[in-house]
């Protein structure tokens, strides 16, 4: 309850217990001896406590919580760090997206037609192969063999199916997708990422998230 409380009318000192939280210390150092009272208001909550070593949760539930809740919020990353969020982030919205376009192809077309736009979305050298697999196998969530572009083309070519589910434009999505195709894939060929491409990258990431959150 409290947390809630922060976040609705507090929000200056909510964002300086995720900044403990994700272990931002330098921030929040720096913060809390600007903004003294937000911090005493922390204290008397009985959220935090300082010691000679610094500030720290009274309850490590709540900075579980909060690591949690806001886990790809975190600054100052390695590149190392950066790396393993966007391959993670990438993956798991790959996975979403097989089965998001399953369902709502077979919902909306029947297992049969599906198929069929699925397997023309994919190059002609492949759909021989391809042709031998039913719809669950060739979207399965963990061994689908299409490719990341494939489930693109397949979104370009089926887009009336999909255009309420995403509630945004069919070229903003495109964009999107192929960005995250384009830069989101640094742990494959040993690379780092710029920090305005990470930035974005969260950005599209927490937008194609939360719709997969509702329809998966």
């Amino acid at each position: 309850m409290m947390i809630q409380v922060l976040s609705e009318w507090y929000p200056d000192e909510y964002d300086m217990l995720c900044m403990l939280a994700q272990g931002d210390i330098s921030t929040f150092n720096s913060f809390a001896n600007e903004h003294v009272s937000q911090t005493l208001h922390l204290e008397g909550y009985g959220l935090i406590q300082s010691s000679d070593s610094g500030f720290f949760f009274n309850l490590e539930e709540v900075s579980e919580l909060l690591r949690k809740k806001h886990k790809h919020e975190k600054i100052n990353l390695t590149d190392e760090e950066k790396v393993q969020e966007v391959s993670l982030r990438r993956n798991r919205i790959e996975k979403g997206l097989r089965i998001l376009i399953r369902n709502s192809l077979k919902i909306s077309m029947g297992t049969q037609k599906a198929k069929a736009a699925i397997i023309a979305s994919v190059p002609e050298a492949r759909r021989t192969h391809l042709q031998n697999l039913d719809i669950s196998d060739l979207l399965d969530r963990d061994s689908s063999p299409l490719f990341f572009l494939e489930l693109i083309n397949i979104l370009k070519r089926t887009w009336e199916n999909f255009s309420n589910i995403f509630e945004m434009e069919k070229t903003k999505l495109i964009v999107m997708l192929e960005d995250i195709n384009n830069f989101g894939r640094p742990d494959a060929h040993a690379k780092s990422i710029s920090s305005d491409d990470f930035q974005q990258l969260r950005i599209y990431f927490n937008k194609l998230e939360c719709v997969i959150d509702d329809w998966v």
